[in-house]
């Protein structure tokens, strides 16, 4: 009985299953559904039939944001200002970013609502502006349609201009720069055209300097301003006035101390525009064959009689003068040269208002003992003219080429000091001065206990004229012997008035001394109450 049930109930659990669904037949590839909803939709894609992946209509946005370039971004003025236009090629975005930048690099944001088409800037301040627009989402970004505009302001300046012998000095304010950083340029017409270095902006002013112009004559000097697109010009009638007049001192010759022939030594005790004052000079022949012009420099700081006993104690020698600018130990700050071989440079830089390259004036004499003057920047070049800086100005970068081509300069001898007075025959300094007080013409940048127009100090020149004679003259001040010492444009005058052409101070105050003789006898009162130690010298020696 168990076995014949075991034996039953397979059978009978198959027989109580459902029966399989009949099958369809179809001749389509596809399988088909016997439901119609689940029909295939026809197509003619013949990629997919899927119908999700059909393209949605041409007027249905895309499900995912797009941030795409605006298009044909357009500018229009409007008045004051301006309005941008452009074709919103974007879905789904947040909204648009116009971004405004000017030359300075700040940037104003303006963020606009989606489907934005047009934004208005209602005043637009002159200069040089960059628009640009992009949509947003987010921190996401599209790319950028960018467009530039330039609005021209009105460009101002005020022209003030001062003349003395030397020069033109032209002051230039920048009243309204109309948006842009400008340019100067300035001409003295049909002399001569400059152009101011950098940029210049509201509020900022600069000088042009014209020296050596004709004397005499009625000149136009015109001043532009460039602003961007604009422009404005002043201009002024200049004169020069004459040089003033030489002065003539009556001189007394020494002749106590047995000097050659080719060299004289006088002595003065006069009134100088009221003060007196007393001087004394020597002249030599430069085509003399027994005495020759040296320019010395001592391996430590000595009076010129100790240096005449101790370092010529050798030499024949005949007058002394104290030299250039000088420090502790035994530095020279001012240009030398003896027997063809460079013992000290001028100094190249100096602290002023800003750190400033310049130059410094120079006496020299070539192999065949032709005298020469000019400004020279270290030891490297020389110049027939200043490089212009003034205190306060631009800081200016002397070349080959600038402040003019660099001369042939191989001194045999040579003695540095400044300012250089007299030049070719003109005076080559003046005392206008900057709003600010500074001289313009110190372009040698020297301080205010030598260079002044009313400074009184004793004095030393070194010159020469167009005979052939070299000229060296001292005077005391400082009322040191009762001598209330010389102004520089005294100085020149004075240097002048003994046929001079050219002119160099060189260094004085205590420094100044002559001595005469192989004893080193000293002329004058040194306003120190003694001799200085110094460090360089011009002696005339027998050769």
């Amino acid at each position: 009985m168990k076995r014949i049930l075991t034996l039953l109930l397979p059978a009978f659990l198959c027989a109580c299953q459902a029966p399989e669904a009949p099958q369809l037949v179809s001749d389509d590839p596809q399988p088909v559904s016997a439901d119609p909803s689940l029909q295939p939709a026809v197509s003619d894609d013949p990629v997919s039939a899927d119908p999700s992946q059909t393209p949605p209509a041409s007027d249905d946005p895309p499900k995912t944001p797009v941030l795409a370039l605006p298009g044909e971004l357009a500018l229009t003025e409007q008045g004051d200002g301006i309005m941008l236009a452009w074709t919103d090629n974007s879905y789904r975005e947040e909204g648009y970013l116009v971004e405004k930048a000017g030359t300075d690099r700040k940037t104003e944001k303006f963020f606009l609502p989606a489907d934005a088409e047009s934004w208005s800037d209602p005043s637009v301040a002159a200069g040089i502006w960059t628009y640009s627009v992009q949509a947003y989402r987010g921190l996401e970004r599209g790319e950028a349609a960018t467009i530039a505009y330039t609005k021209a302001g009105e460009a101002r300046l005020q022209l003030k201009v001062q003349t003395s012998w030397y020069m033109a000095s032209a002051r230039v304010d920048v009243l309204s720069d109309g948006g842009f950083a400008c340019t100067l340029e300035a001409a003295v017409e049909g002399v001569e055209t400059q152009t101011a270095p950098g940029t210049f902006r509201k509020g900022d002013h600069y000088y042009f300097n014209f020296r050596n112009l004709p004397q005499g004559e009625s000149l136009r000097l015109s001043v532009t301003l460039t602003s961007g697109p604009g422009q404005a010009r002043e201009s002024a009638e200049v004169t020069l006035p004459a040089d003033p007049d030489p002065l003539s001192v009556s001189w007394s010759e020494l002749t106590e101390y047995s000097l050659p022939s080719s060299v004289k030594l006088y002595q003065a005790s006069t009134s100088v525009t009221g003060k007196t004052v007393n001087m004394w000079y020597a002249a030599m022949d430069l085509s003399a064959e027994d005495v020759e012009l040296r320019t010395l420099k001592g391996k430590s700081l000595k009076t010129p009689t100790a240096f005449v006993t101790s370092d010529l104690k050798d030499e024949k020698v005949w007058i002394v003068i104290n030299g250039g600018y000088f420090a502790s130990p035994a530095t020279s700050y001012s240009y030398i040269v003896d027997g063809g071989v460079e013992l000290a440079k001028n100094v190249a830089m100096l602290s002023r208002t800003n750190g400033y390259n310049i130059t410094r004036g120079v006496f020299a004499l070539d192999a065949e003992a032709v005298p020469t003057l000019a400004w020279v920047y270290s030891g490297t070049w020389a110049y027939d003219r200043p490089l212009p800086v003034y205190d306060g100005g631009p800081i200016l970068t002397p070349s080959a080429s600038y402040p003019a081509p660099a001369l042939e300069w191989h001194p045999q001898e040579a003695m540095g000091g400044g300012p250089i007075l007299v030049k070719d025959g003109r005076y080559c300094f003046d005392f206008l001065q900057t709003k600010d007080g500074k001289y313009l013409s110190n372009c040698e940048l020297f301080q205010t206990d030598i260079y002044g127009e009313t400074l009184r100090a004793p004095r030393t020149a070194l010159g020469y004229t167009d005979d052939g004679r070299v000229i060296l003259l001292i005077a005391d001040g400082r009322n040191s012997g009762g001598s209330a010492g010389l102004t520089l444009l005294e100085l020149a005058r004075i240097m002048q008035g003994l046929g001079c052409e050219n002119v160099l101070n060189l260094d004085g105050g205590g420094s100044t001394m002559m001595t005469v003789g192989d004893t080193g006898t000293l002329l004058n009162h040194p306003s120190d109450g003694k001799q200085r130690a110094v460090v360089s010298y011009v002696a005339i020696l027998g050769k």
